[in-house]
């Protein structure tokens, strides 16, 4: 195989429309997060309740075998000791069958990583708009490529 090196020849317009479509498309997943975030604690909570409610009825029924059981020591602050009570894990074997798959966490865009992209999106767009050739070296197409 030989190395070749590509010349590519890109429209100065057609890369700033570009980038400014990915500028708009990470701007719209940044706001979105609280939403998502929200979106999925909700769908968690419900999930949690009837997992819950679903492993009760199977004990209940007979249909959950208990595998082991240990007590844990979790720290408690001294104010919520209770000498009365303990905590207890305890592992049952269920059918998977019978179970509801948990939701997924969103994969948020985070705060720093949307800055970084941001700005250097922005200076992308900024210095292309300054330039008065009508398409971009290579070089130029290779530095903003990772953001389309």
């Amino acid at each position: 195989m030989s190395n070749k090196n590509i010349s590519v020849k890109v429209k100065v317009s057609v890369l700033i429309s570009a980038l400014r479509k990915a500028l708009a498309e990470r701007e719209e997943r940044f706001a979105t997060n609280d939403k998502s975030q929200a979106d999925f604690e909700k769908a968690h909570a419900k999930w949690e309740a009837d997992f819950t409610k679903a492993v009760v009825a199977l004990v209940k029924n007979g249909k959950a075998k208990p595998k082991k059981a240990t007590e844990t020591h979790y720290y408690r602050h001294h104010s919520d000791r209770n000498d009365t009570t303990t905590n207890v894990e305890l592992v049952l074997e269920v059918p998977k069958a019978i179970l509801v798959a948990e939701p997924q966490r969103p994969d948020l865009y985070k705060e720093w990583e949307y800055r970084q992209d941001k700005e250097a999106l922005e200076n992308a767009i900024r210095v292309l708009e300054m330039s008065d050739q009508e398409v971009v070296s290579t070089s130029t197409y290779h530095s903003v490529v990772k953001y389309l």
